[in-house]
């Protein structure tokens, strides 16, 4: 990142009890909060808060499969494929970034990204 850049970090949410309807289709939607922002601001709505930026696909359950892992290994494999086309968009951003006027007018070069927790 170059002396000017500053990070711009993503949280990234789903919701398996929240359920979408787009058209004909639903999703369990995807929301996206700015980290750089304070506590007070991610959760107040409007600007700052949550915003929906996708949806993941719903798996439909086969009582014959159910409990098996290579169902399960197809659920997490359809949502982890998901995710990565939901990501896409960030990342020629990514290495470049890219130049926002912020609130204060001033020209920022953000570069995005989204942190991955392992827990243990």
């Amino acid at each position: 990142m170059p002396a000017d850049g500053k990070p711009l970090a993503f949280i990234l949410y789903t919701d398996k009890v929240k359920l979408l309807s787009f058209g004909h289709a639903k999703g369990y939607p995807v929301i996206a909060w700015i980290m750089n922002l304070p506590v007070s601001v991610q959760n107040g709505e409007g600007v700052g808060g949550g915003q929906v930026v996708g949806w993941l696909p719903i798996v439909k359950d086969d009582p014959a499969k159910l409990g098996k892992q290579k169902f399960m290994d197809f659920k997490a494999a359809v949502w982890h494929e998901s995710f990565k086309i939901l990501l896409k968009c960030l990342r020629s951003k990514r290495k470049h970034g890219g130049w926002v006027e912020c609130w204060d007018k001033s020209q920022c070069h953000l570069f995005p990204f989204v942190p991955i927790y392992k827990l243990a």
